[in-house]
Protein backbone atom coordinates (compact mmCIF):
# COMPACT_ATOMS: atom_id res chain seq x y z
CA UNK A 1 0.00 0.00 0.00
CA UNK A 2 1.28 3.46 -0.86
CA UNK A 3 1.75 5.77 2.12
CA UNK A 4 1.09 9.48 2.34
CA UNK A 5 3.48 10.64 5.02
CA UNK A 6 6.95 11.64 3.75
CA UNK A 7 6.16 15.37 3.55
CA UNK A 8 5.27 15.29 7.27
CA UNK A 9 8.52 13.54 8.24
CA UNK A 10 10.95 15.67 10.31
CA UNK A 11 13.87 14.23 8.35
CA UNK A 12 12.27 15.21 5.03
CA UNK A 13 11.44 18.71 6.29
CA UNK A 14 15.04 19.18 7.48
CA UNK A 15 16.77 17.91 4.33
CA UNK A 16 14.39 19.04 1.57
CA UNK A 17 15.72 22.64 1.48
CA UNK A 18 19.27 21.30 1.05
CA UNK A 19 18.14 18.95 -1.72
CA UNK A 20 16.23 21.73 -3.50
CA UNK A 21 19.22 24.09 -3.35
CA UNK A 22 21.32 21.40 -5.07
CA UNK A 23 18.67 20.73 -7.73
CA UNK A 24 17.35 17.46 -6.29
CA UNK A 25 14.04 16.13 -4.97
CA UNK A 26 13.98 13.74 -2.03
CA UNK A 27 12.09 10.67 -3.14
CA UNK A 28 12.51 8.68 0.04
CA UNK A 29 13.99 9.35 3.48
CA UNK A 30 14.04 6.59 6.07
CA UNK A 31 15.72 6.08 9.43
CA UNK A 32 16.43 2.59 10.77
CA UNK A 33 17.42 2.37 14.42
CA UNK A 34 19.24 -0.49 16.06
CA UNK A 35 20.87 -0.47 19.46
CA UNK A 36 24.35 0.13 18.04
CA UNK A 37 23.55 1.88 14.74
CA UNK A 38 21.36 4.54 13.17
CA UNK A 39 21.08 4.08 9.44
CA UNK A 40 19.69 6.88 7.28
CA UNK A 41 18.67 5.92 3.75
CA UNK A 42 18.00 8.72 1.26
CA UNK A 43 16.84 8.49 -2.34
CA UNK A 44 17.27 11.56 -4.57
CA UNK A 45 16.09 12.48 -8.07
CA UNK A 46 16.60 15.40 -10.44
CA UNK A 47 14.01 16.53 -12.96
CA UNK A 48 16.68 18.15 -15.14
CA UNK A 49 19.44 15.53 -15.37
CA UNK A 50 20.42 11.98 -14.58
CA UNK A 51 21.73 11.66 -11.02
CA UNK A 52 25.28 10.30 -10.94
CA UNK A 53 27.39 8.67 -8.25
CA UNK A 54 29.18 12.01 -7.86
CA UNK A 55 25.81 13.71 -7.24
CA UNK A 56 24.98 11.16 -4.54
CA UNK A 57 28.40 11.72 -2.97
CA UNK A 58 28.01 15.54 -3.03
CA UNK A 59 24.53 15.30 -1.50
CA UNK A 60 25.90 12.93 1.15
CA UNK A 61 28.61 15.46 2.08
CA UNK A 62 26.06 18.29 2.14
CA UNK A 63 23.61 16.64 4.55
CA UNK A 64 26.03 14.70 6.72
CA UNK A 65 26.70 17.59 9.18
CA UNK A 66 22.95 18.06 9.76
CA UNK A 67 22.48 14.36 10.38
CA UNK A 68 25.45 14.26 12.75
CA UNK A 69 23.79 16.99 14.81
CA UNK A 70 20.46 15.16 14.77
CA UNK A 71 21.81 11.68 15.55
CA UNK A 72 24.80 10.35 17.45
CA UNK A 73 27.74 10.80 15.08
CA UNK A 74 29.45 7.56 16.16
CA UNK A 75 26.35 5.47 15.48
CA UNK A 76 25.37 7.11 12.17
CA UNK A 77 25.66 5.43 8.81
CA UNK A 78 24.15 6.95 5.69
CA UNK A 79 23.26 5.76 2.21
CA UNK A 80 22.29 8.02 -0.71
CA UNK A 81 20.97 6.44 -3.90
CA UNK A 82 18.87 7.06 -7.00
CA UNK A 83 15.34 5.70 -7.46
CA UNK A 84 16.21 3.37 -10.33
CA UNK A 85 14.43 2.85 -13.63
CA UNK A 86 11.45 0.87 -12.35
CA UNK A 87 10.98 2.24 -8.86
CA UNK A 88 7.99 1.03 -6.91
CA UNK A 89 6.31 4.02 -5.29
CA UNK A 90 6.28 4.05 -1.50
CA UNK A 91 4.61 7.44 -1.00
CA UNK A 92 2.07 9.53 -2.94
CA UNK A 93 4.67 12.34 -2.96
CA UNK A 94 6.39 10.37 -5.73
CA UNK A 95 3.57 11.19 -8.16
CA UNK A 96 4.65 14.84 -7.93
CA UNK A 97 8.37 13.99 -8.02
CA UNK A 98 7.97 11.86 -11.15
CA UNK A 99 5.45 14.09 -12.96
CA UNK A 100 5.94 13.70 -16.72
CA UNK A 101 7.21 10.11 -16.44
CA UNK A 102 5.30 7.03 -17.57
CA UNK A 103 3.87 5.07 -14.65
CA UNK A 104 2.12 1.75 -14.23
CA UNK A 105 -0.39 1.54 -11.43
CA UNK A 106 -2.97 -0.92 -10.21
CA UNK A 107 -6.47 0.55 -10.02
CA UNK A 108 -8.81 -1.27 -7.64
CA UNK A 109 -11.88 0.14 -9.43
CA UNK A 110 -10.65 -0.96 -12.85
CA UNK A 111 -9.35 -4.27 -11.46
CA UNK A 112 -6.34 -3.90 -13.70
CA UNK A 113 -2.99 -2.28 -14.32
CA UNK A 114 -3.14 1.12 -16.01
CA UNK A 115 -0.21 2.69 -17.88
CA UNK A 116 -0.03 6.40 -18.67
CA UNK A 117 1.89 9.62 -18.40
CA UNK A 118 1.86 10.77 -14.80
CA UNK A 119 0.71 14.37 -14.45
CA UNK A 120 1.20 14.29 -10.68
CA UNK A 121 -1.30 14.96 -7.93
CA UNK A 122 -4.07 17.46 -8.74
CA UNK A 123 -6.54 18.26 -5.97
CA UNK A 124 -5.15 15.27 -4.06
CA UNK A 125 -6.00 12.89 -6.93
CA UNK A 126 -3.68 10.94 -9.25
CA UNK A 127 -3.90 12.11 -12.87
CA UNK A 128 -2.74 10.06 -15.87
CA UNK A 129 -2.62 11.33 -19.44
CA UNK A 130 -2.83 9.13 -22.56
CA UNK A 131 -3.65 6.09 -20.48
CA UNK A 132 -4.33 2.46 -21.36
CA UNK A 133 -6.03 -0.11 -19.16
CA UNK A 134 -4.03 -3.30 -19.69
CA UNK A 135 -6.77 -5.93 -19.33
CA UNK A 136 -9.16 -4.18 -21.72
CA UNK A 137 -9.15 -2.06 -24.84
CA UNK A 138 -9.94 1.05 -22.79
CA UNK A 139 -7.73 4.02 -23.60
CA UNK A 140 -8.20 7.71 -23.12
CA UNK A 141 -6.68 11.14 -22.82
CA UNK A 142 -7.13 11.72 -19.07
CA UNK A 143 -7.83 9.43 -16.12
CA UNK A 144 -8.34 10.88 -12.63
CA UNK A 145 -8.08 8.44 -9.71
CA UNK A 146 -8.73 8.86 -6.00
CA UNK A 147 -5.72 7.90 -3.87
CA UNK A 148 -7.77 5.08 -2.33
CA UNK A 149 -8.17 3.57 -5.82
CA UNK A 150 -4.40 3.28 -6.36
CA UNK A 151 -3.17 0.06 -4.79
CA UNK A 152 0.35 -0.02 -6.28
CA UNK A 153 2.39 2.16 -8.62
CA UNK A 154 5.80 2.13 -10.23
CA UNK A 155 7.83 3.84 -12.90
CA UNK A 156 7.32 2.15 -16.26
CA UNK A 157 10.51 1.74 -18.23
CA UNK A 158 10.42 0.22 -21.70
CA UNK A 159 13.55 -1.83 -22.17
CA UNK A 160 15.11 -1.47 -25.59
CA UNK A 161 16.22 -4.76 -27.12
CA UNK A 162 19.31 -5.17 -29.31
CA UNK A 163 16.96 -5.54 -32.29
CA UNK A 164 15.22 -2.24 -31.39
CA UNK A 165 18.59 -0.45 -31.23
CA UNK A 166 19.65 -1.96 -34.55
CA UNK A 167 16.40 -0.85 -36.21
CA UNK A 168 16.71 2.65 -34.74
CA UNK A 169 20.32 2.96 -35.97
CA UNK A 170 19.38 1.76 -39.46
CA UNK A 171 16.56 4.29 -39.64
CA UNK A 172 18.87 7.10 -38.47
CA UNK A 173 21.50 6.14 -41.07
CA UNK A 174 18.85 6.03 -43.80
CA UNK A 175 17.57 9.48 -42.80
CA UNK A 176 21.13 10.85 -42.72
CA UNK A 177 21.83 9.52 -46.24
CA UNK A 178 18.56 11.00 -47.49
CA UNK A 179 19.33 14.37 -45.85
CA UNK A 180 22.83 14.37 -47.32
CA UNK A 181 21.47 13.70 -50.82
CA UNK A 182 18.94 16.51 -50.48
CA UNK A 183 21.69 18.84 -49.27
CA UNK A 184 24.02 17.84 -52.14
CA UNK A 185 21.36 18.48 -54.83
CA UNK A 186 20.58 21.90 -53.34
CA UNK A 187 24.21 22.93 -53.73
CA UNK A 188 24.20 22.33 -57.51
Amino acid sequence: MIKDEIRNSELYKDLDPVASSLGFCIVDAEVYRKTDEIKVSLTIFSKTKDVTIDDCENFHRSVEPRLELRYDRDLLSMEVSTPGLQRTFKDFNEFDVFAGKTVRLYSKNKGSWVVGENKGLCDNKVVLLNYKVEDSSETGETLVLDKEDVQKAKLEYVWETAEDKKRKNQLAQKNNRRNNRVGDSADV
